[in-house]
């Protein structure tokens, strides 16, 4: 297993360093800067990015090399930006099994950058799935860590704040399936969120590892055989969160889960799917793991979507943080209503 892994770690990294000199110019626009379209009227700027999978080589020997290998890749990026983004954005599955020490090697890597004004973190199933050492459950650990690597002090696995006056909603599944499932007191209080947050007439940001059933090319996007039309998606109450959702003007889903790659219209016959997908003024977005090659869509490592919110528009811009580029042909123009 070692020489195994040491060879492919030579190998990755020699393809990684190749890919960084000859594939800005197939892949992206290397000349642009990584600022805002309209740097004067741009009143929200955050970077989201999901699936991290945070990992030791206690735990998995391959993964935590990969995520060793492209972690320094990717988080400079977000630090050299020209304009500092408002928030950095985390949609679930930071960790790969739950562990404190997966939890505590995140919070050690991250905190050697200065990524944005404030961090905003979800939980996915796999930071669901364990308990602490000393029997800490999942959801305490999410707790302790939001405290320690966002400085923000959450009381649940959902929860609710606001980044300069826009209104973000985090919700959470409360089992560790691969399927979402959200009890009828977490629905309530999305409910209830939901009514206080349009009051504002802004847009709303929803934050969910799981993505709405049947979106994004769901269930086969799943990429396994043995699947119904709940796999990989919200589970059985989808269609009552769908139903909220949708009840309200400009609101912005944003989930991870899949691992599927970037898909725009023209690839969408292959793909079977958008990355970014509308209905009226609901307009739901799914991200790819950050650090790893998808089984479909965009293949690149390092994609995430960047936000950039006007008084008449949303810009939904593709970046790959591990080339420091733009990639314009995945990129979405909102218009609020």
């Amino acid at each position: 297993m070692v020489i195994l892994v040491t060879i492919l770690r030579g190998f990755i990294s020699a393809i990684l360093t190749l890919t960084t000199i000859v594939m800005p110019w197939l892949v992206g626009d290397i000349t642009a800067p990584q600022a805002p379209l309209d740097s004067e009227n741009c009143l929200l700027n955050f970077a989201t990015v999901s699936d991290l999978h945070s990992t030791t080589k206690e735990d998995n020997e391959l993964n935590s090399f990969l995520f060793d290998l492209t972690i320094p890749l990717i988080f400079p990026d977000f630090e050299a930006a020209e304009e500092k983004y408002d928030a950095f954005v985390m949609v679930g599955d930071n960790t790969d099994d739950g562990y404190d020490r997966q939890w505590a090697k995140l919070e050690k890597d991250m905190a050697q950058y200065d990524l944005a004004d404030e961090i905003l973190i979800a939980a996915g199933n796999h930071d669901t799935w364990t308990e602490g050492e000393d029997g800490r459950t999942s959801k305490g650990l999410f707790i302790q860590y939001n405290r320690r690597i966002a400085n923000r002090v959450v009381g649940n696995l959902y929860y609710s704040t606001e980044i300069n006056g826009y209104p973000f909603i985090v919700l959470c599944s409360e089992d560790d399936g691969v399927n979402g499932y959200f009890s009828d007191e977490q629905i309530k209080w999305l409910k209830k969120e939901l009514k206080k947050a349009a009051e504002k007439d802004l847009p709303i940001f929803v934050i969910c590892h799981w993505p709405l059933n049947q979106t994004h090319g769901l269930p086969v996007s799943w990429g396994e055989d043995d699947y119904d039309d709940m796999t990989g998606g919200m589970g059985e109450q989808s269609e009552r969160i769908e139903k909220l959702l949708k009840k309200y003007d400009n609101v912005f889903l944003i989930s991870g889960h899949i691992h599927a790659g970037l898909s725009n219209a023209d690839t969408e016959g292959r793909t079977g799917y958008q990355s970014v997908e509308s209905d009226g003024s609901f307009h739901s977005i799914n991200l790819p793991r950050v650090n790893a090659i998808q089984g479909i869509g965009d293949f690149m490592i390092g994609y995430g979507y960047i936000f950039e919110v006007y008084e008449d528009r949303v810009e939904i811009r593709a970046r790959n943080h591990a080339l420091g580029i733009w990639n314009p042909k995945y990129n979405y123009t909102i218009e609020l209503v």
